[in-house]
C-alpha cells in the first residue's frame, strides 16, 4: 500500500496550484533578476544618487508632491556600503514586488480559489505593461507601500486581538514607502466599518480608527512639515476630467489584465473610459444580482477608485492612465475589486481552463513587453545618462562646477557637474568608460561630443593672441556634411575660412559632429580645444563651402592659459 506523501512535494501535489505559483514566482524572480543585473541608474534615481546629501532631514523632503522617506534612505545606505551600483536596490525592489504578489494572493485566495487567484497574481508576476516598475530602482516605493498595505488588510481581515497594533505598523512603513499607502490606509479605514459587508458597524469603526489615523497623523505632520514645499497640480479643470479619467484608468487595467493593450502605439485617449465604464456597469450587475456586497469589495473599490482618483487630480504631462508605472498598483487594485466582487464563487473547470487561456496570453504578452520595454526604453534612458556623466568625467580638469547635463527624459531635469563630481568622490563613477563610450549607439556618441564641446569648454579667442605655425597648416574644403575631416589636436589653432561656416567636431562620434562654434569669411579665428582626460583624438571638418586652412597655433606674448 502508498503513502500519502509528506513535505514540500506532498504538499504541491495535493494542491497543485500552489506548486505552480511557486514556479511563477521562481520564474519572474530569475527574469527580473536577469534584466535589472544590466542595468543601472537612470531619470529620477538621481535625484537620491547625487543628491539629498544632508543626512535623515533630507529623506523627508518630497518627490513631486511624494513622500520618499524609506527609498531616500535605503538608496543612502546602499551607495554609503556598495558603492555606486544599483543591484543591491534592484534585490530589495525584487523582494519587495514578489512578497506584494505573495499577500495579494493571500487577499485572493479565500475569496475565489487557489486556481483563479494564482492566474490572476501570475499575470502580475509578469507585467510587462508595468516594466517601469518592474525594471526601474526608483518604483521600490510603490513595492514597498503595496505590500505594507496589503499585510495590514491581511491582518484586520484575520481579526486577531493584537493584530491591529501590527496592521497600523504596516501602514505607517507603507507611507514612509510612498504615498500610494495612502489609498491602502483608506481602505483599511473602510474595512473596520464594513467588516461583514455594506453595513456599518460604528462602535468597532470608533475602537479601532486609531488604525488608519495614526498614519494619517504621519502624512499630516511630514506634509506640515515638508511635504507643503513641493508643487501641487490639483486643478478645476483635472477635477471636471477626473471621472473620465479613472473610468479610463479602469478600462485600461483590465486591458493589461486579459493582454488586451497596445505595445507601442499607446494613446491616452479617453476612449478607454468605454470598456472601463462596461466593467463598472458589469460589477455593478453582479452585486445586484448576488443580494450583497462583499467587505473586500468595498476595500478593493475604495483603494482602486481613491488611486485612480488623486492621479487624475494631480494630472500633469507624464501622469496619463497609461503611464507604465501606473499599471502595477492599478492591476493589483482591480484584481482586489474582482476578487472582492465575485467573492465565494468557483469557477467550473471548463470555466478554469478558458481563465488560464487567457492568463496564459497575458503572460506572453506581458513578458515580452517587459524585455522589449528593457531593451528598447529603459536601458536606452541609462545609456544616454551614464554617457552625459562620461562627459563630466572626460572633462574634470577644466569643466565649470554650474556646467549641466540632462538626466531626464526631455533634459529639463538637470545634474550640475560640482554635484556630480561630489557623489563620485564619495562613491565612485557611474559614468561609461572611453571603452564602453566608443561602443554606445551613433546618437549617444554624438551627444558625447557635443557636451564635451560645451563642456571643456571648446571655444574661439581672438586671432590677435595666437601665432599660426605655417609650416604645419592644412587646407580642406567645406562641404554641407562637413567631411574630409583632419585630425586635431588639443590646444591653440588658427582657422581663416574663404566662406561663412560651421566648425564640426569629432571624437567619439562618426556623424556630422558637433557644433563647435563658427568662422567668418576672411576673418581668422584662434581656437582652443582643452586637454581633458582622454587620449583619443578629435578630428576637425567644416560645414558650408569655400577653402578652409587650419594652422596649430602658439600663444603671443599675451599668453593664453
Amino acid at each position: 500500500m502508498g503513502s500519502d506523501p509528506t513535505g514540500a512535494s506532498g504538499a504541491i501535489r495535493r494542491q497543485p496550484w500552489l506548486g505552480l505559483f511557486i514556479l511563477a514566482l521562481c520564474l519572474s524572480a530569475a527574469l527580473l533578476i536577469a534584466l535589472r543585473a544590466n542595468i543601472g541608474f537612470f531619470l529620477d534615481d538621481w535625484g537620491l544618487v547625487i543628491y539629498r546629501e544632508g543626512g535623515p532631514t533630507d529623506w523627508l523632503l518630497p518627490h513631486n508632491e511624494h513622500i520618499i522617506v524609506l527609498p531616500a534612505a535605503l538608496y543612502k545606505l546602499s551607495l554609503a556600503v556598495f558603492g555606486m551600483t544599483a543591484f543591491p536596490l534592484h534585490m530589495i525592489a525584487v523582494a519587495l514586488f514578489l512578497t506584494s504578489v505573495v499577500l495579494l494572493f493571500f487577499w485572493l485566495r479565500p475569496l475565489i480559489g487557489d486556481p483563479t487567484a494564482v492566474l490572476g497574481c501570475a499575470v502580475v508576476l509578469f507585467l510587462g505593461a508595468a516594466a517601469a516598475d518592474l525594471i526601474w530602482a526608483f518604483q521600490i516605493g510603490y513595492f514597498g507601500s503595496v505590500a505594507g498595505g496589503l499585510g495590514a488588510l491581511l491582518l484586520l481581515r484575520r481579526g486577531n486581538s493584537g493584530d491591529s497594533v501590527w496592521a497600523c505598523l504596516l501602514l505607517v512603513l507603507a507611507l514612509l514607502f510612498s504615498s500610494l499607502a495612502i489609498p491602502f490606509a483608506l481602505g483599511a479605514a473602510v474595512w473596520l466599518l464594513f467588516p461583514n459587508g455594506p453595513r456599518p458597524e460604528w462602535n468597532g469603526f470608533f475602537r479601532r480608527s486609531w488604525v488608519f489615523l495614526v498614519p494619517a497623523g504621519v502624512y499630516v505632520i511630514w506634509w506640515l512639515g515638508w511635504g507643503h514645499l513641493a508643487e501641487n497640480s490639483m486643478s478645476v479643470h483635472n477635477a471636471v476630467r477626473d471621472p473620465l479619467y479613472v473610468l479610463s484608468a479602469i478600462g485600461y487595467a483590465a486591458s493589461v489584465l486579459v493582454g488586451a493593450f497596445p505595445i507601442r502605439a499607446i494613446t491616452e485617449s479617453f476612449a478607454w473610459a468605454l470598456p472601463g465604464l462596461l466593467i463598472t456597469a458589469g460589477l455593478g450587475y453582479l452585486l445586484h444580482r448576488r443580494g450583497r456586497v462583499p467587505p473586500e469589495f468595498l476595500v478593493g473599490a475604495a483603494i482602486g477608485v481613491s488611486f485612480w482618483v488623486l492621479s487624475g487630480l494631480n494630472f500633469i504631462p507624464g501622469r496619463e492612465f497609461v503611464s507604465s508605472r501606473y499599471q502595477y498598483p492599478s492591476v493589483v487594485m482591480l484584481l482586489m475589486i474582482l476578487g472582492g466582487a465575485f467573492a465565494g464563487y468557483r469557477p467550473a473547470p471548463r470555466t478554469v481552463r478558458v481563465i488560464a487561456a487567457v492568463a496564459i496570453f497575458a503572460i506572453v504578452l506581458n513578458a515580452a513587453t517587459l524585455v522589449f520595454a528593457f531593451h528598447d526604453r529603459y536601458k536606452k534612458y541609462e545609456q544616454k545618462n551614464l554617457i552625459s556623466f562620461s562627459a563630466f568625467d572626460l572633462a574634470r580638469r577644466t569643466v565649470s562646477p554650474d556646467f549641466e547635463v540632462g538626466a531626464g527624459v526631455d533634459d529639463s531635469a538637470r545634474v550640475d557637474a560640482a554635484s556630480y563630481f561630489k557623489a563620485i568622490d564619495r562613491y565612485g563613477s557611474p559614468a561609461l568608460s572611453e571603452a564602453q563610450a566608443e561602443e554606445a549607439s551613433d546618437e549617444n556618441r554624438d551627444r558625447l561630443d557635443q557636451l564635451l564641446v560645451l563642456g571643456l569648454p571648446v571655444q574661439p579667442v581672438p586671432a590677435t593672441r595666437v601665432i599660426p605655425i605655417r609650416d604645419r597648416c592644412r587646407e580642406l574644403a567645406a562641404n554641407s556634411e562637413a567631411s574630409g575631416k583632419i585630425r586635431i589636436d588639443p590646444g591653440l589653432s588658427w582657422i581663416s575660412a574663404e566662406k561663412d561656416v560651421l566648425i564640426r567636431l569629432n571624437r567619439f562620434g562618426t556623424g556630422r559632429g558637433a557644433a563647435a562654434w563658427s568662422a567668418s569669411a576672411g576673418k581668422p579665428i584662434g581656437y582652443r580645444i582643452p586637454r581633458d582626460n582622454s587620449d583619443l583624438p578629435w578630428h576637425i571638418g567644416f560645414q558650408g563651402a569655400g577653402r578652409v586652412t587650419v594652422c596649430p597655433a602658439r600663444a603671443d606674448s599675451q599668453s593664453l592659459r
